[in-house]
């Protein structure tokens, strides 16, 4: 009796620490049901899944390259919750993922998966629960992924079959721009499609002439934001009104985006009752005009297309656009913005929106090729056929 309480009191030691290991007693539950919806690597998103779904382990066979963390997104119900991910690259060691977060599922009732009780924990997302490069010590190696319950008992239900890591900057280790944006406010206007990956937010605005647009919202991207400019019609260049503030709300919900990465102070654009003005707007007479906003990103070297905005000036008279383009602007200027200290505000988005993949962009959706439902089809596809466990 004296060695079992030794055991238990060593295991809660290292449970307590950073990247424990060791569990007492824990089996490997049978009942769960999971979702796998995407897989981040180096802060890039490399598979986006259809929500492939089921109660039986999931194998990914395509090559897996990264050179500093990977971390999957997704969810995981089961009766007893989760506390945490863990990882191995034999089945026998396992360590606590990085960055913890688990999040609730509200969506996994309505679309009528069981375990509700586990709900609460359900969610993991891209830039939390990560795994480091460091533990991944040859090139196509085996790793493995499981959830660990609040009772201490697990559950494995990713496999990865081929896992190899490059130095940064080495072949196969380029980082693509990858982003989120989203259009909190815009002057007189109708905010038509907020928010997407790669793709910029749509909106339409009717004024009068004399009246410069504002707007208000927040870019993100693995390169960072250092300021916004905007084009009217493809031509020139310009700079937005200098307001510029942090957005916790927005780093808290999509923390695959870091400080580091330049992601700080010019986070959101604009205030709450003191929008980024578009100044040279305000000097166009009637017609409609397609007005495109950029992200200069923290060192200045890449743009990416944040908003396209549809003007209508004083009806639009007889000018009339016939097309608006939405391809990305090039010879964007260097950035060199003066930091501010603009107070936070968080006022108008507390949960950033989820992202959704552009389906244009090339990543890999198939998931090895098991058959899929879109993923923004969740309520009606997850109560889909699942199988039943087998053991490796």
């Amino acid at each position: 009796m004296k060695k079992l309480s030794l055991l238990i009191a060593v295991c809660m030691l290292i449970l307590s620490l950073p990247f424990g290991s060791c569990f007492a007693e824990g089996v490997d539950i049978d009942e769960f049901r999971f979702a796998i919806e995407y897989v981040y690597a180096d802060g890039r998103m490399i598979i986006q899944c259809d929500a492939v779904n089921g109660s039986s382990p999931y194998t990914f066979g395509q090559e897996i390259v990264f050179s500093e963390w990977l971390s999957v997104g997704g969810w995981m119900a089961n009766d007893e919750g989760i506390a945490k991910l863990q990882y191995s690259v034999d089945e026998e060691t396992w360590y606590d993922c990085e960055k913890t977060k688990l999040t609730k599922r509200s969506d996994l009732a309505d679309a009528g998966i069981p375990y509700e009780d586990g709900h609460a924990t359900a969610g993991f997302g891209a830039g939390t629960n990560l795994i480091p490069a460091s533990d991944i010590i040859e090139d196509n190696s085996f790793l493995a992924v499981r959830a660990v319950t609040l009772e201490g008992n697990f559950v494995e239900f990713i496999y990865f079959d081929d896992v190899s890591v490059v130095g940064p900057g080495e072949e196969g280790a380029e980082k693509e721009l990858v982003y989120n944006t989203y259009l909190d406010n815009v002057t007189d206007g109708y905010i038509s499609q907020p928010a997407g990956v790669n793709q910029p937010s749509l909106a339409t605005i009717e004024t009068e002439s004399g009246k410069p647009v504002s707007v208000r919202g927040w870019a993100v991207s693995n390169y960072g934001i250092s300021k916004v400019v905007y084009t009217i019609d493809d031509g020139e260049t310009y700079d937005c009104t200098d307001v510029y503030t942090k957005r916790p709300d927005v780093m808290n919900a999509y923390p695959v985006y870091t400080d580091e990465q330049g992601n700080t102070d010019h986070v959101g654009f604009g205030l709450e009752r003191k929008y980024i003005s578009l100044p040279k707007t305000g000097e166009l007479p009637a017609g409609i005009y397609v007005v495109k906003l950029y992200a200069l990103s923290a060192d200045g070297s890449k743009q990416y297309n944040i908003s396209v905005l549809e003007l209508v000036i004083d009806g639009g008279g007889d000018d009339i656009i016939s097309e608006t383009p939405v391809e990305e602007a090039t010879d964007l200027p260097a950035a060199t913005p003066e930091q501010t200290d603009a107070p936070t505000d968080v006022s108008s988005v507390t949960d950033a929106p989820e992202s959704t993949a552009d389906t244009s962009s090339g990543l890999d959706k198939g998931c090895g090729g098991y058959s899929a439902v879109p993923a923004v089809m969740i309520s009606a596809a997850l109560p889909a056929v699942f199988l039943k466990r087998k053991k490796r």
